[in-house]
């Protein structure tokens, strides 16, 4: 996981491959996936991991979360947060 974004191709080779199946396949806990990695992906990019490229999550974590750790303090949300722009969509188009 550390060779990511040594070059092109490792990037590329990364980027090709959704996070939620790297995790899969590095055999990752679901308790780990589930309560850390979704929501911290969820909070920062507004994507779930599933849509997520492997290098795109990896960079993000590591620019925020591990280079961060003292200054990371979030509240993880319960849903997508696409939930509350949705829900505000409707209302709007219901209105207007």
């Amino acid at each position: 996981l550390l060779e990511f974004d040594l070059d092109y191709e490792s990037y590329a080779k990364y980027d090709a491959i959704s996070f939620e199946s790297l995790c899969r396949d590095a055999g990752i806990s679901s308790k780990l996936y589930d309560t850390f990695l979704k929501p911290v992906l969820l909070a920062l990019l507004f994507v779930p991991p599933a849509d997520l490229s492997s290098a795109a999550a990896l960079s993000v974590l590591n620019n925020y979360v591990l280079a961060h750790q003292p200054d990371f303090d979030v509240r993880w949300p319960k849903r997508p947060p696409s939930d509350i722009f949705l829900r505000w969509k409707a209302v709007l188009e219901e209105d207007f």
